[in-house]
């Protein structure tokens, strides 16, 4: 006697997070494959295709410093003019306060410093004020790697000119270290106010 019998498996599909979770998103299409042997004879081949939507709670970011004050002091105009000499570069801090995302969430932050008095500006050099003195000089910031900082349009879309990436953070206190000196611009410098003011776009990816 023969007994013919109809198996059916349960499956079940459970997503496993593999890396930082930084926007919501959808899984399209084909899923994934997996293959059922029965004592290495007969198989199954189940196709797993789907449109799933990822809505993780990434961490939202409010500015703590929306207006920040950097005293540069006085310098010599010949640590100035000497492009080999070096002049202190003054510390400041952007800080934001990152909250409401889910646990393992992140958010990936991009930056863009544009050129109040120039906004046209693409350089590494910021502009001086209409009202400064001094000439033949500008500003440089510097990012914590001491990579100069290109100026770029006020605009958070992604890949805004000289938008860079600052980092990816979850919920809490974020802190971003920047420092300012004077840089020679080219021709005589002369003695004076030197005075500028950059604005900061945050972008979100």
């Amino acid at each position: 006697m023969y007994a013919l019998y109809d198996y059916s498996p349960s499956v079940k599909i459970e997503l496993v997070k593999t890396g930082p979770i930084t926007a919501a998103g959808r899984m399209t299409g084909l899923i994934g494959t997996f293959t059922s042997i029965d004592h290495g004879m007969d198989f199954q081949r189940f196709v797993i295709n789907g449109n799933l939507e990822i809505k993780p709670r990434v961490p939202t970011c409010a500015v703590s410093t929306p207006t920040i004050a950097v005293g540069m002091g006085k310098v010599h105009v010949g640590a100035v003019a000497d492009k080999g000499a070096t002049n202190p570069a003054r510390p400041l801090e952007i800080r934001l306060q990152c909250s409401g995302g889910d646990a393992g969430a992140h958010t990936r932050m991009f930056m863009t410093l544009s050129d109040a008095a120039n906004p046209g500006n693409r350089s590494t050099t910021l502009s001086l004020l209409s009202g400064s003195s001094a000439t033949g000089v500008g500003i440089q910031i510097l990012r914590s790697d001491d990579t100069p900082v290109g100026f770029g349009p006020d605009s958070a879309v992604a890949g805004n000119p000289n938008q860079w990436q600052v980092g990816e953070f979850g919920n809490g206190l974020v802190t971003i270290p920047l420092r300012a000196r004077y840089i020679p611009t080219g021709g005589k410098v002369g003695p004076g106010t030197a005075d500028a003011a950059a604005t900061f776009t945050m972008s979100y990816q």
